[in-house]
């Protein structure tokens, strides 16, 4: 269920280069360090969770917790702060990590640990469907915030990051892979589902932009496969996304990669 998310540490990555550029920058979006303080503190709570615990969900008194650290809506407002946006997706990801870790836990000693991992993640399906959504605006908002640092760069320093931001676009492609993965999962619901593609092709155009044709190719080929096992209600919207990977758009991330 966990989405893969390697972009959260490269970002970190590319934001130490960036940040003296950012230092003094402004910060229009207010609750973007309540979010990263409630990943954080999620991410302690699940940790302390054991085998027979009981974790935050969105739906016990840890709820305003868990809302917080995978609230949408302020992702979308958080200003194009690299640091910022490094923070929130590191926080995300270590609380997806240690969701998917609750579950594990929960199997062991089991007849069948797998099967009682499998359950307990699918009984966490709203909290991780929540976290897979931030984890795919994450991405595509440090995405654009890398490539407005990349813009104020000469084509030498450019040059430079070329290694670091191939592997923001690895990192990124895995996140989406693994969401259309995720979607097509008969144990999550068609609602959670639906929510997760949303998330997928909310700013896609851009991200997508960003890769090089060579990668464009390969994550369309990956979204092809595993949409085969999406139910026909969510059918168009794979079709959507791969119509957008199958585009020849190439913004300047993807120039600077040649």
């Amino acid at each position: 269920m966990i989405v893969v998310f390697r972009v959260a540490s490269l970002l970190l990555l590319v934001s130490a280069v960036a940040a003296p550029l950012h230092a003094n920058a402004p910060d229009p979006a207010a609750d973007a360090e309540a979010l990263i303080s409630s990943a954080e503190t999620l991410t302690k709570r699940l940790d302390a969770t054991g085998a027979k615990g009981t974790p935050p969900t969105l739906s016990n008194a840890d709820a305003v917790l868990v809302r917080t650290a995978f609230n949408a809506d302020v992702l979308r407002a958080m200003p194009l702060d690299l640091d910022k946006v490094s923070r929130a997706c590191v926080g995300i990801g270590n609380a997806l990590i240690a969701y998917v870790a609750v579950a594990d836990r929960s199997g062991k000693g089991a007849r069948n640990p797998v099967a009682v991992s499998e359950a307990k993640l699918a009984q966490l399906q709203n909290e991780l469907t929540a976290g897979s959504i931030a984890a795919n605006l994450c991405v595509q908002k440090g995405v654009r915030a890398v490539s407005a640092f990349v813009a104020t760069l000469t084509p030498a320093q450019r040059a430079n990051l070329r290694e670091p931001m191939g592997q923001m676009r690895d990192g990124a492609a895995m996140t989406i892979s693994s969401s259309i993965g995720t979607a097509a999962m008969p144990s999550i619901s068609l609602e959670n589902r639906a929510k997760i593609l949303a998330a997928v092709f909310e700013d896609l155009r851009f991200t997508a932009a960003s890769f090089t044709p060579a990668d464009k190719r390969k994550l369309s080929d990956q979204v092809i496969t595993a949409a085969r096992d999406l139910p026909p209600s969510l059918v168009e919207r794979s079709r959507d996304i791969i119509s957008v990977l199958q585009a020849s758009d190439c913004n300047l991330l993807c120039q600077a990669a040649n």
